[in-house]
């Protein structure tokens, strides 16, 4: 499980004793995921979005996580690691002769270059949008999350969007 908190309060909830550290989690979740009854090991760490300078070297690429790490948005980091994989096994059965070869591996690079852009974009700008606290976002996500619910077909393609890449 990820718990995203403040940067203040990451350290309080990792040193809290396991029993207040649960209440805690249930007060922050409720029963939506059902009744959390005990916890074991945690750890704390900054999330921040990175990426790799170079996600193709000699006969390696990167995919997934390893090639960028996304805020935990819903899943997306796993969404994008999940595409980068059907599409480099896609690319392998394809592909005759070397299939390391740098320029098989490039083309893989160049071919997943827009749906991770969009993936990064999309994600870091839904955690600065619901992370901040200014009243003027506040309203003006509502009236986002409004609109996409007033509008099935716009939704629909932001679900698609975020679950089986870029389709802009």
């Amino acid at each position: 499980m990820i718990w995203t908190v403040s940067p203040e309060r990451a350290p309080q909830l990792c040193s809290a004793t396991p029993t207040a550290f649960v209440e805690q989690l249930q007060a922050a979740f409720g029963t939506r995921a059902g009744r959390f009854l005990s916890v074991r090991d945690r750890a704390t760490f900054p999330l921040a979005l990175r990426l790799a300078s170079d996600a193709q070297t000699k006969r390696v690429v990167l995919i997934g996580n390893a090639a960028q790490t996304l805020h935990p948005v819903a899943g997306q980091g796993l969404n994008l690691g999940l595409r980068d994989a059907w599409e480099l096994v896609s690319l392998l059965c394809k592909t005759e002769g070397d299939v390391g070869a740098r320029s098989v591996l490039q083309g893989f690079q160049r071919e997943r270059q827009h749906d991770r852009r969009v993936s990064v974009l999309l994600t870091d700008a839904m955690v600065r949008v619901f992370s901040n606290r200014n009243l003027a976002l506040q309203w003006l996500r509502g009236c986002g999350l409004t609109f996409l619910d007033c509008l099935p077909p716009a939704k629909h393609r932001f679900m698609q969007q975020m679950i089986f890449g870029a389709l802009w």
